[in-house]
């Protein structure tokens, strides 16, 4: 079976299929996924509405922080040798890692996070993706029947 195409990526406005800009970026904020983009070096470059609800901050806070910022001092070690992993091409994506996220009031927040990048000749942007349905226990659940 053949493969499709991958679609190309503008990596300041998304897949160019006929969605411009605007139509990407309404597309970004109104996603009901918590979702957001940064660059190699952890600098938040978009977050949507959802994100920021999710982990207690306006918009314009959350895209005042750092990425690694929001992730829990117990997960830095592991979330930069994802972010390594993608930069430097070893994956393309990330699935399903549990990852403790710090709330805006301090609390700790479970998800699963899962991860792509777009890389170009002088730049990687990585957009991840925040599912907070998905609980610590269910990971452990799953642990305990393996």
């Amino acid at each position: 079976m053949a493969q499709e195409p991958a679609l190309p990526v503008d990596p300041m406005t998304g897949p160019s299929r006929g969605l411009s800009p605007e139509e990407y970026r309404h597309l970004l904020s109104r996603n009901p996924i918590a979702m957001m983009v940064h660059d190699q070096n952890s600098r938040l470059l978009e977050a949507n509405q959802a994100c920021a609800h999710l982990l207690g901050y306006s918009l314009t806070e959350i895209l005042r922080l750092d990425a690694r910022d929001l992730v829990h001092p117990d997960d830095h070690v592991e979330r930069d040798r994802e972010t390594d992993a993608l930069m430097s091409g070893a994956v393309d994506s990330v699935s399903a890692s549990a990852r403790k996220l710090l709330r805006k009031d301090g609390e700790t927040l479970w998800v699963q996070a899962s991860k792509s990048v777009i890389r170009g000749d002088n730049f990687g942007k990585i957009m991840v993706f925040f599912d907070k349905s998905w609980t610590f226990e269910v990971w452990r659940e799953g642990e305990t029947r393996a």
